[in-house]
């Protein structure tokens, strides 16, 4: 099975996290390595909830 999440997702994604982390927790920079952590558990997330609901 094929992941079909987009770099436009994952990019829309990153926005809404950043957005989120400044406006509820004053965080205004990620630290280095932090972006990429991030990135890779909301690529893991969305492909397991898709994988999810194909399966009903």
């Amino acid at each position: 099975m094929t992941d079909t999440t987009t770099p436009r997702d994952t990019s829309a994604r990153l926005n809404a996290m950043r957005r989120t982390l400044r406006e509820v927790f004053g965080i205004s920079r990620l630290r280095p390595g932090q972006r990429d952590i991030i990135r890779s558990v909301i690529a893991g997330a969305f492909s397991a909830t898709h994988r999810t609901r194909r399966r009903r």
